[in-house]
């Protein structure tokens, strides 16, 4: 397979309600839509999923954008027969990975339809459903909180992450989690804690109050420090995000026992080959890989 023709496609999301975390505050998403055309003729899409600014993570959209005009002349006389050989020749050619993500995306898209097959089918799927989850963003007071979290049930998702950068944004989380027993819920943090006795007190009283799974709760993501706090038994889970860039920020998490989860994210890891091997990776350390949404 070759790929003949690439072409990127800036479009912007306007948000039904403006999305706010520790970071910033989101009402207008900008987004690429990647399309690849391959020599026998199928069609590919991807989607480059950066931000405009590295609040989050190190690469924007102009960054990504850049990149792909330099990668497009190479991946056009790439011969490859399958997404892994196209993930392998980026990962040797660029660190960006919103950018690796979206092109191994749209050849995994084009492949698909060529050998006629779903992404599900080609990844080794077994379950025809998947309860899915949605994360809340920091609302006004605690009541907006609880009527978003009612929302969030109403549509029948199974999991609901509620952003905060400290406990007096959240509900009853014990009373919620009684009225909703069909939802795991979880907190993220997005680094807002400093390391200080208060934020370690917060930490154990989310675990006291039925919490099983924090994301990156302190300021610098301090890995050292999350170990030690793990060690004491007394925090919930702590899952890693923003400090997870790469698969080998995974291996490097997993040396140290940083943490006991790992929120993947296949645009920040560089496309669903990497994602693949730090599900493996995570799952061989007994740990727990879940995927989060960009």
């Amino acid at each position: 397979m070759q790929i003949t023709q690439i072409r990127a496609i800036p479009f912007a999301l306007s948000l039904k309600q403006s999305f706010k975390t520790a970071h910033d505050t989101t009402q207008l998403r900008e987004l690429t839509l990647l399309e690849i055309t391959l020599s026998n003729g199928c069609v590919g899409y991807g989607e480059i999923q950066s931000f405009l600014n590295t609040a989050y993570a190190p690469e924007t959209q102009m960054d990504s954008r850049q990149m792909l005009g330099n990668l497009a002349a190479g991946l056009k006389s790439l011969q490859w027969q399958h997404p892994h050989a196209v993930a392998a020749y980026l990962a040797g050619k660029t660190q960006l990975t919103f950018v690796r993500a979206a092109v191994e995306m749209a050849c995994w898209d084009a492949y698909g339809k060529t050998v006629g097959k779903s992404l599900a089918t080609l990844l080794g799927a077994r379950h025809r459903f998947m309860p899915v989850g949605k994360a809340v963003g920091i609302q006004a007071d605690v009541a907006a909180a609880y009527t978003e979290i009612e929302k969030v049930a109403q549509a029948g998702y199974r999991r609901v992450k509620l952003k905060a950068t400290a406990l007096d944004q959240l509900p009853n989380l014990q009373a919620v989690q009684r009225q909703f027993p069909q939802m795991v819920f979880s907190i993220d943090l997005n680094n807002a804690l400093p390391d200080t006795l208060k934020s370690v007190d917060c930490l154990e009283t989310l675990k006291a109050q039925g919490i099983t799974l924090v994301e990156e709760p302190l300021v610098g993501s301090p890995w050292q420090r999350y170990a030690e706090l793990l060690a004491t038994g007394r925090v919930p889970r702590i899952s890693l995000d923003e400090s997870i860039n790469s698969v080998g920020d995974v291996s490097s998490a997993l040396r140290q026992h940083a943490a006991d989860a790992f929120t993947l994210k296949q645009g920040k890891l560089g496309g669903i080959s990497a994602t693949q091997r730090a599900i493996t990776e995570i799952n061989q350390a007994g740990q727990l890989p879940w995927i989060g949404e960009c």
